[in-house]
């Protein structure tokens, strides 16, 4: 299903800017806004988990494609 994870623009980061904040890296969960990588994003993790706790979006151990699976 489409729109069960929508991108969240950031506000614009001031300096000084917080711990960690990495000025090259872009967030494609938060539109590609400043600061951090999807990998680290803490957010998109909460969002993800909440979709799987909601059983919404399911992982199937058997498969090795990496594919994710909506649930019906």
């Amino acid at each position: 299903q489409r729109g069960m994870v929508e991108p969240r623009p950031l506000p614009p980061a001031k300096q000084p800017y917080p711990p960690g904040f990495d000025v090259n890296a872009r967030c494609d969960y938060h539109a590609r806004s400043p600061g951090h990588h999807i990998e680290d994003c803490r957010a998109f993790k909460l969002k993800v988990q909440e979709l799987i706790d909601r059983q919404l979006i399911l992982f199937k151990k058997e498969s090795h494609s990496g594919v994710v699976t909506p649930s019906p």
